[in-house]
């Protein structure tokens, strides 16, 4: 697996994790990533109990700092292989399926807020499904290990 596959992994993980330490009836989370030179960051939404909201930046500081930092390896991966991006927009559901979309000229592209916005990313279809399922974190049951 390469290491920009081992990232987005890890950082999928990571957002589940959080959502299932701190919203108990979660449907899908968002972590919008931004990149324009100097100027970089984080945010992000969830929805939960039929409701979207915002990621309390002193909440769930770490997690934004942890997404940040994975990012910009991310992007600086990226970037070696003549692929970088400005914006990345990482969603994951209850389900443990995740997607991340990548634009390369736009630095608006899928803005989260609640000014202009539900909350959801801009742009983003909410009602298209994911398709893609998290590896298992934990070992193999018992019952392969044999396998």
């Amino acid at each position: 697996m390469s290491d920009e596959s081992e990232i987005v992994i890890k950082l999928a993980q990571r957002l589940v994790r959080e959502m299932g330490e701190h919203a108990y009836r979660w449907d899908r989370a968002f972590i919008r990533f931004h990149h324009g030179g100097n100027n970089y960051g984080t945010s992000g939404s969830f929805i939960a109990d039929g409701e979207v909201r915002l990621f309390d930046v002193f909440k769930h500081e770490h997690l934004m700092d942890d997404m940040r930092s994975d990012f910009l390896t991310l992007h600086s991966l990226l970037e070696v292989e003549g692929k970088a991006f400005c914006v990345a927009l990482l969603i994951v559901d209850s389900h443990l399926n995740f997607k991340i979309l990548f634009e390369h000229d736009n630095l608006d592209a899928w803005k989260i807020d609640k000014l202009d916005s539900d909350g959801i990313p801009r742009g983003f279809d909410n009602s298209l499904p994911l398709g893609k399922v998290l590896p298992q974190t934990s070992p193999k049951p018992w019952w392969k290990f044999w396998q």
